[in-house]
């Protein structure tokens, strides 16, 4: 066999996985990294097939054999052929010897390090980061005494506390660092810097990983992004034939709430030709680096249709093929030509981070524009694209020192500080939303200046449940920067409620509080021990939530006396002391 593929169970029915299927998908994808193959079932990649060994090893015959994670691997290409040529032997095994060493090594214990994260969104020179590492058990069996050592592999960082311990990991399970690892960036690292880190992972004393963590210093300064939600706002759509137009869909996203797809209500067409083009130029004359990004995923017939990126520098006069980080060269077949250009095909089932370098037309105008090219064969899903963004790297004109939201009452309250600013017009105050991140206001920032700053802002009608703030920082050119914050859980109340006032006893003043489940009319009264009224707190419409009323009695004697509150279906009466 022939085709540069590797095919997993099971290939009977295409509509039926095995239970173990995340798993296979899992090997094939870390195993066909290294020599680029497709992989899938026989009907995804080929057709149906019965009888397909793969599926009689994994279940056919439990009893006698157990359970068995075996695959196929069709070695060589259309022009390897069934025998391949004496001088192709040794490359073609060279090429699946590290799948076939690293299926060896998950039928035990196998730990690597999947992900990370750290204390803050961004490194700058200078800071003292920590960072958390994920860790994977690819492998059948438990992982016991699992020893994590971090190191720096430059000199843009030092790793200040670089060793962890994990007693025992589950097959297929992921867990954490008990504890965070910490490094400090160099002072002297420039922005676009790239800090390296080695994490290596060790059980009973073997080496089962070794992965490098890679990250830039500097935080991105966007020159172009997308936040509308509405692709008909920054984009122009056209397709042959027109029935099937990129659109925005809600079926799948990696930000709320949607993405931009080009068959939203099912397959795309056949003999299609589907694309999306950026409506206005992007000037790149000020920047020497930018770079791009968008999350994506899709579903493409492997080798006859595909996705592909173009740019123009003349307004969309003549049009070039651009790469990113998923890419690869055309098949030459179907619609995959001219042969070598970087295209999308295949399956990538999880949103993905895609990376394209736009240095070599930094200074120039630009346009981009996203395409969906289709064969009269089969039709797939398609293409998925979310958070576009072009900018660079550049160390933080703002720096940050502080940002903070905290639950006051029936408010949130954000607070946040500066060291510093440079050319600072303001910041947004944004919440993010069922539909997406919203501004709710807006603070002037100090422009220049190398002496710290404090800001608040009060949001008075926070949503109900988990509130998720950020700030979005502008400089007086337009550039702007994002920062995150911790989440408010704001729960509104579910009963009426009066509380006693507080302090009690009293003199002069003291505080009322109640608490309403839903937007009404409310009236507070205060009333001496005769049942004479002697003050008005309130008389008017309050939101749900929770509210407060000072009562200053500073003309009243000493004394009791009964605060009430009424609304239309609810009333409370309770007493309070002033001593003067």
């Amino acid at each position: 066999t022939y085709s540069n593929i590797l095919i997993y169970p099971y290939g009977w029915n295409p509509n039926v996985k095995t239970p173990d299927s995340l798993a296979f998908l899992e090997y094939a994808q870390d195993m066909t990294a290294w020599n680029g193959y497709e992989y899938g079932t026989a009907d995804e990649l080929l057709y149906p097939v019965r009888g397909v060994f793969d599926d009689y090893y994994y279940d056919g015959n439990i009893p006698a054999h157990g359970k068995i994670f075996s695959m196929t691997p069709e070695v060589g290409s259309s022009t390897d052929g069934f025998w391949p040529a004496q001088s192709r032997i040794f490359p073609l095994a060279q090429e699946n010897l590290n799948p076939n060493i690293y299926l060896s090594m998950v039928a035990g214990e196998f730990v690597s390090t999947k992900n990370y994260t750290l204390n803050r969104q961004y490194i700058n020179p200078g800071d003292s980061v920590e960072i958390t590492l994920q860790l994977r058990n690819k492998g059948i069996s438990t992982a016991n005494n699992v020893n994590i050592q971090l190191t720096s592999l430059n000199n843009y960082a030092a790793v200040t506390s670089g060793s962890s311990v994990v007693d025992s990991i589950q097959s297929f399970a992921t867990v954490s660092t008990s504890s965070p690892l910490r490094f400090v960036v160099s002072q002297s690292a420039p922005a676009e810097a790239e800090v390296k880190l080695l994490s290596t992972v060790t059980v009973n004393g073997i080496v089962t990983g070794a992965d490098t963590i890679k990250m830039i210093v500097g935080i991105p300064t966007y020159i172009f992004n997308d936040t509308t939600n509405n692709p008909t706002v920054k984009w122009v759509m056209t397709a042959t034939p027109s029935t099937n137009q990129w659109d925005a869909s809600t079926t799948s996203f990696h930000s709320a709430p949607n993405s931009y797809t080009d068959s939203k209500s099912g397959n795309y067409l056949s003999n299609a030709t589907v694309t999306i083009t950026s409506k206005d130029p992007v000037d790149l004359s000020q920047f020497a680096a930018p770079k791009m990004t968008f999350w994506s995923k899709w579903d493409i017939e492997t080798k006859w249709d595909c996705g592909v990126i173009q740019i123009s520098t003349n307004n969309g006069a003549n049009w070039s093929y651009l790469s990113a980080t998923s890419s690869k060269p055309a098949s030459g077949s179907g619609k995959q030509v001219p042969a070598g250009i970087p295209m999308y095909d295949g399956l990538k089932s999880n949103w993905n981070l895609e990376e394209v370098n736009l240095q070599p037309y930094a200074g120039q105008q630009i346009k981009l524009r996203f395409e969906l090219r289709t064969d009269g064969s089969i039709v797939k899903d398609g293409w998925y694209l979310d958070d576009f963004g072009i900018f660079i790297y550049s160390l933080v004109p703002v720096e940050l020192t502080s940002f903070t939201a905290e639950k006051i009452d029936d408010a949130v309250k954000l607070s946040w500080s500066t060291k510093s600013e440079l050319n600072n017009l303001r910041f947004d105050i944004q919440r993010l939303n069922p539909e997406g991140w919203k501004t709710i206001g807006s603070t002037a920032g100090k422009g220049t200046t190398t002496e710290p700053s404090a800001y608040t802002f009060n949001d008075l009608n926070p949503l109900t449940g988990k509130n998720l703030y950020r700030l979005k920082q502008i400089d007086y050119d337009g550039t702007y920067r994002l920062f995150s914050s911790n989440e408010v859980y704001f729960e509104q109340p579910k009963t009426y409620s009066l509380s006693q006032n507080y302090p009690n006893p009293f003199n002069p003043s003291t505080k009322i509080s109640f608490s309403l489940p839903l937007k009404e009319k409310v009236t507070l009264k205060v009333f001496n021990l005769l049942g004479a009224e002697v003050a008005t707190l309130a008389d008017g419409i309050f939101d749900a939530g929770e509210h407060s009323l000072s009562f200053n009695a500073g003309s009243l004697t000493s004394g009791v006396y009964f605060y009430e509150i009424k609304t239309e279906s609810f009333a409370k009466r309770m007493k309070m002391m002033l001593m003067k």
